[in-house]
């Protein structure tokens, strides 16, 4: 009877653990579905100096909650115009990392990309969430999610978004050269590069 007993409790406790999880797994789901239908979702936004340097919000299920971010604007460093404060960002993230009541990270982005090492770091602190608390994170794409916009996604477990979302171009264009030879023949001007090796100033100016 004993064994029975503690094999009956050993399974409702797996049941209600199990229960636990899918409730948390229908609260995240709720959230992308007010996103995806509501679009904003009890935004707090931050001011600094007169501009927007960042904005959260979360919604409480119970003992926990889901943090909303946004990532809006150019991804780089805080100007007097951004309206995206990575530092911001990136120690709001750290602090969720720390937060037991923490269970999932929805963010919606509207940005055109930005700069390369700022996205990649925002991208690599989603990553240090995800491996560290084994919580998800989902994206939703509003008006555009382009280049560092959409490399930041990456690091998400789904992605959403709108039918009219602008998105794609991670890392396709390096910059624009013009082609002056015709010009520089025409004035008798050559140029020479001196390099370490061959193919060495590929795409230089």
């Amino acid at each position: 009877m004993t064994d029975n007993n503690m094999s009956g409790n050993g399974d409702g406790r797996r049941n209600h653990a199990s229960k636990k999880e899918n409730s948390w797994l229908v609260a995240l789901i709720a959230v992308l579905v007010l996103m995806l239908t509501v679009g904003v979702v009890f935004t707090t936004l931050a001011y600094m100096g007169g501009a927007r340097l960042g904005s959260s919000s979360g919604l409480s299920f119970g003992g926990g909650s889901v943090a909303v971010l946004d990532v809006t604007g150019e991804i780089g460093d805080v100007s007097a115009r951004a309206t995206y404060n990575h530092n911001w960002t990136m120690h709001t993230i750290n602090d969720l990392i720390h937060d037991s009541s923490n269970k999932g990270i929805a963010i919606r982005v509207n940005s055109p990309g930005g700069s390369v090492y700022t996205s990649d770091e925002l991208y690599e602190q989603l990553m240090k969430y995800k491996n560290k608390t084994k919580r998800p994170i989902y994206f939703y794409f509003k008006d555009q999610a382009a280049s560092g916009g959409y490399y930041i996604a990456m690091a998400g477990d789904k992605i959403y978004a709108n039918r009219n979302t602008w998105t794609g171009s991670i890392g396709v264009k390096t910059g624009t050269i013009y082609d002056i030879r015709g010009l520089l023949d025409k004035l008798g001007i050559k140029t020479n590069a001196i390099t370490s090796g061959r193919n060495k100033a590929m795409g230089s100016t």
